[in-house]
């Protein structure tokens, strides 16, 4: 008898399980902001220099469900993670150009030379004396 309470149990427990949603959304830390995604979309959340909050949302296909080869087990993967970090990189960008205050923008303008990286110095080597050594006399 208790084992027919159990299988009971166990068989409602599993139908509960089934009729629940799966979340599958995930997010990255942007620069003063966030980005989620979801399996229909991307939202963007920065805030700017003066401190509004920029939203941008944009639907979103997924490389694996647009392209049937794609969707091989060991495809999907490798694709999964390229476009996982190329769209990351994207936001990551477009974040910090929102971010970015008046006065930064006006210095990226500026004329390449002046925000490249300036050339190390050149140390110059001490070159030895051209003086002649004299030696012992031999008598």
């Amino acid at each position: 008898m208790n084992k027919e309470i159990d299988l009971k149990k166990i068989e409602a427990e599993n139908k509960a399980c089934e009729s629940q949603k799966i979340c599958s959304v995930g997010g990255q830390a942007l620069m003063e902001g966030i980005m989620m995604l979801g399996p229909n979309g991307m939202c963007q959340v920065v805030r700017d220099p003066q401190g509004k909050m920029v939203i941008e949302t944009k639907p979103v296909e997924m490389l694996t469900r647009k392209y049937k080869l794609f969707g091989l087990p060991v495809v999907r993967g490798v694709v999964s993670l390229v476009d996982s970090l190329r769209r990351g990189m994207k936001a990551l960008f477009d974040s910090a150009e929102i971010a970015m205050t008046e006065e930064e923008k006006a210095e990226e303008a500026a004329s390449p030379e002046e925000s490249a990286p300036k050339a190390k110095k050149e140390i110059k080597e001490k070159k030895p004396s051209k003086k002649a050594v004299k030696g012992k006399d031999k008598k």
